[in-house]
């Protein structure tokens, strides 16, 4: 319990105003992490699984729509939202 104690005290002391870390300080940055990284992370892992490892019977029937309906859903998935994702994440890296 002192140990959180400690780092409370360096988040929140005015050394918490010190920035060495790409500008920001250890509380931002840790802040920063889940949102900026691992949330699209997931997305782009999601998202690779469902266009590329799915069966088409099962997305056809999870969707409810025919051959051509999939062959939109897929593409979309594949051409359009991982590169975005790809493009937030490493928005989120720098």
């Amino acid at each position: 319990m002192a140990d959180w104690a400690i780092i409370g005290l360096f988040l929140f002391h005015p050394l918490a105003e010190f920035r060495p870390l790409l500008g920001r300080n250890i509380f931002e940055l840790v802040s920063s992490i889940p949102p900026d990284v691992f949330l699209p992370l997931g997305g782009l892992l999601i998202a690779t699984f469902a266009a590329w490892v799915m069966p088409r019977g099962r997305v056809v029937s999870a969707l409810g729509v025919g051959e051509s309906g999939y062959l939109v859903w897929r593409n979309t998935i594949r051409w359009v939202s991982i590169p975005l994702t790809f493009i937030v994440l490493l928005a989120g890296l720098l």
